[in-house]
């Protein structure tokens, strides 16, 4: 196993590939972590074919952190976060002082996708490419009890990205094709009818929109990232002529469907069409009603957003590994967030904050801080930036141990994924 340094800076949720290149007998393979894949196979020379896979999967925003393939995934601590003891602590890291402008930033720009020029090596072959990528920005999933919902005046902040429009007229390219029995239009309590009419996408402002769907932000982040890698890997996605030369997978989830549609349309323009011409044929995208069905979400504990009811948020699962369940367990009862964090939370928002974990009350407030809208209040008070920020470092050592913990966390992961990560 060989690992190439492919990076995309600056990316909110980043971009990170799985490359196999074939030389005489020999496969490395440079693997990083992320979630949802393109996939580009080309078979040598003349006898030239293609396969591209597409699949998005819409877990938690700190989910690229589950992959701890290497154990270099963290950096030692040096004492600014409260790890649980000593031995996890130096699984945990530290995060840069504008954590939360660097988690709200928006801006996609060109990584290393791409830098490495096979031509200049004799014999080597791009065989094979996989991305694996999550959705783009969303609304917040889960509510912050003890707050007051109070209904943004959209004639003093509008949030539409006016772009979105222009492109959503490409989402009629593509069509919903359902992998296991169910009715396509439904999924567990979320309708997919009219996930990919252009006439309805991104019409009202983001802070209009239901808890855990995609913004018209987060639809240009795709777009964006879709024309990036374009410009990165032109010479192979140029031979792509027909949509059956493509497989597209996706959960079953608005957010993931149309930000697999926003990344194709820019990725592979010459296969979709604007809205005004039908003779390009449909591309379709994959998915599964079931969600146990969905590797992608692994086959261990796994959180559900279909559930989604005010104030509610995600529900959580056990999936088919039942050692993948009970180490994850063992890991998540050593948690404890921080007491000065959560007294001061039940001190401004009440009691019931207790019953949700710190990354769900992160969910709550941190899309308010990205989207330039007042944060929650309570009857007396509003929270504050600098408590975000705190809430923001324990939301991150939550995941950290979570995913990569020594007590059962790290291996529970390997776990759960390896069906997905053997596709």
């Amino acid at each position: 196993v060989h690992s190439l340094p492919f990076k995309n800076s600056n990316l909110t949720w980043t971009s990170n590939l799985i490359l196999e290149v074939h030389m005489k007998n020999y496969q490395y393979r440079s693997l990083n972590n992320s979630i949802v894949q393109l996939r580009i196979m080309l078979l040598q020379h003349t006898r030239v074919r293609f396969y591209i896979f597409l699949a998005f999967v819409a877990l938690s925003v700190f989910i690229f952190r589950i992959l701890s393939i290497s154990s270099h995934i963290s950096h030692a601590n040096n004492g600014s976060h409260k790890c649980s003891n000593n031995v996890e602590r130096t699984r945990c890291f530290d995060e840069p002082l504008n954590r939360l402008d660097q988690y709200c930033s928006y801006d996609v720009v060109q990584g290393e996708d791409g830098s490495v020029t096979f031509s200049q090596h004799e014999g080597w072959t791009l065989a094979f490419l996989a991305i694996t990528i999550r959705h783009g920005d969303r609304s917040p999933i889960h509510s912050l009890p003890g707050s007051n919902h109070k209904k943004i005046d959209n004639s003093i902040v509008k949030l539409l990205d006016n772009d979105a429009a222009k492109f959503a007229k490409r989402l009629s390219s593509f069509e919903l094709q359902l992998l296991d029995s169910g009715d396509k239009s439904s999924t567990h309590g979320e309708s997919l009818d009219q996930t990919l009419n252009p006439l309805r996408a991104f019409k009202v402002s983001d802070l209009e929109l239901s808890q855990g769907q995609l913004t018209s932000i987060g639809f240009m982040q795709h777009v964006r990232i879709g024309e990036i890698l374009l410009g990165a890997y032109k010479e192979f996605l140029g031979r792509i002529t027909s949509s059956k030369q493509l497989y597209i997978r996706s959960t079953n989830y608005v957010r993931t469907i149309q930000s697999v549609a926003g990344l194709v349309s820019s990725l592979l323009p010459h296969l979709v069409v604007d809205g005004t011409s039908s003779s390009k044929e449909v591309i379709p995208i994959r998915y599964y009603r079931n969600e146990q069905s969905e590797v992608m979400h692994g086959v261990g504990t796994h959180s559900s957003s279909h559930t989604v009811t005010h104030g509610v948020g995600e529900a959580y699962y056990e999936g088919s590994c039942l050692k993948s369940n009970s180490l994850a367990k063992q890991q998540a009862n050593r948690f404890l967030p921080d007491k000065d964090v959560m007294d001061g939370l039940v001190s401004k928002f009440g009691h019931n904050v207790t019953f949700k974990n710190i990354a769900e009350l992160v969910d709550s407030s941190l899309p308010n801080l990205c989207h330039r809208i007042p944060l929650p209040c309570s009857t007396s008070s509003c929270l504050l930036r600098s408590e975000l920020e705190k809430m923001m470092s324990e939301a991150d050592r939550f995941y950290c141990e979570r995913y990569s913990g020594s007590f059962g966390g790290k291996n529970s992961s390997n776990l759960s994924l390896y069906p997905f990560m053997m596709e």
